[in-house]
């Protein structure tokens, strides 16, 4: 079924709103090995309209971090394509036009209901035994006298899509036929009061005007898919396939949490984890390979992957795991690489003292490493189990 999409598109979008986190690392790393599988095209798309959410220099963390890790995209921010600005902040004018021709088709309209206003009516709705409030539709009744009395106010506007009743079925390639009814949707923001776009039509519009064909992305995506579908459908777009892979838990089934342990690629980068180690580790998490085997190189992931492999129950992030597949990555390393990521490890710990200075005249220090390494080496899991042990001779 796969195999029919042509020509295959596919985009990893994340949010700088922070570092890469493993969940990101992993939907990213589908995206780039089926691609590669089946002759497709990466694009790689900065999702940055929610000002309030955005981390300076996140960025260039995340584009450090896909590199590290060895993904890289045909399009994107930094190599271009003819489907640019691949920065959604870049994008805004397409967003208000599309927000106008919905608005002209009658499609979408003026909200100018207060914050206030909305809070009262969600409680209401709550006390009601509504679990799920929704925003009940108070001013797409509004005639034109109303509105421009809004207008002459000064009140803030947003604009929302006014959701037809009804169901939508997104036909999901991870989990078959996924049904929505409208009735618990309620009429969607597509364009805040600044003149921003929402995620639902940003996503939906780039989605489209940039010919992808297949979105693989997480879970937690799935419940958004409706009213991109209605978007796309109110303009006349044809939308993508999309295929949801599951959430990343942790061993107690929560969802993971930098509170908790370690989520950021970045982060596992500093412990002295290897990008090999990492990605072959991502794979395995809600994928598993026709005839096992668990040690793969990128290319032999890349040559295997298939989305009726994909697993719909969340996938659970040992981190023991990680570590013993990292030992065995570490272990084949080339000597002098090992020597380096040591010395580097060393050095960051403030433990100079037992590597080469600077001009090279440090006595005994090659020697010193040599003697660790064939001491110690076998035994490590990650780089960085290296400096406690360094630092006891030391002291």
């Amino acid at each position: 079924m796969i195999e029919s999409i042509s020509p295959l598109r596919m985009r990893f979008a994340p949010s700088p709103t922070g570092s890469l986190h493993v969940g990101g690392a992993r939907t990213a790393l589908f995206n780039v090995l089926l691609a590669r599988r089946l002759g497709g095209t990466t694009v790689l798309r900065f999702e940055d309209t929610d000002e309030t959410r955005s981390v300076p220099g996140s960025e260039e963390g995340l584009l450090a971090d896909l590199a590290w890790l060895g993904l890289t995209f045909d399009e994107g921010p930094l190599g271009g394509g003819a489907y640019g600005p691949y920065r959604q902040s870049e994008r805004l004018p397409i967003y208000a036009d599309v927000a106008a021709r919905l608005t002209a088709l009658g499609r979408a309209y003026r909200c100018y209901c207060t914050p206030e206003e909305l809070e009262t009516e969600r409680r209401a709705q709550l006390a009601a035994g509504i679990k799920a409030p929704r925003y009940g539709g108070r001013c797409r009744a509004l005639d034109e006298v109303q509105r421009q009395a809004f207008e002459r106010e000064g009140r803030p506007s947003v604009v929302r899509f006014a959701v037809e009743p009804g169901e939508t079925v997104v036909h999901d390639l991870v989990h078959g036929d996924v049904r929505f009814d409208h009735h618990h949707l309620g009429d969607f923001v597509i364009l805040k009061s600044n003149g921003w776009p929402t995620y639902n039509l940003a996503a939906a519009v780039d989605d489209a005007t940039m010919d992808i064909t297949l979105v693989m992305r997480a879970d937690e995506h799935l419940p958004n898919t409706p009213a991109q579908l209605m978007v796309l459908a109110a303009l006349g777009l044809h939308p993508p396939r999309y295929a949801h892979v599951p959430l990343i838990l942790n061993a107690e089934h929560q969802k993971l949490s930098k509170r908790h342990q370690t989520v950021g690629v970045g982060e596992f980068r500093e412990q002295g984890f290897l990008p090999k180690a990492l990605v072959n580790y991502l794979a395995f998490l809600g994928w598993s390979p026709e005839g096992g085997g668990e040690i793969f190189t990128f290319e032999e992931l890349a040559a295997a992957f298939s989305l009726e492999r994909i697993h719909h129950a969340p996938a659970i992030f040992d981190e023991r795991r990680l570590r013993w597949m990292n030992r065995h990555y570490l272990q084949r390393l080339p000597r002098a690489e090992l020597e380096h990521l040591l010395e580097a490890a060393l050095r960051v710990a403030d433990l100079q003292d037992v590597l080469p200075s600077s001009d090279g005249v440090a006595e005994g220090a090659e020697r010193w490493m040599a003697t660790f390494i064939d001491a110690f080496g076998e035994g490590l899991e990650t780089v960085a189990d290296g400096v406690p042990i360094a630092r006891e001779l030391c002291a």
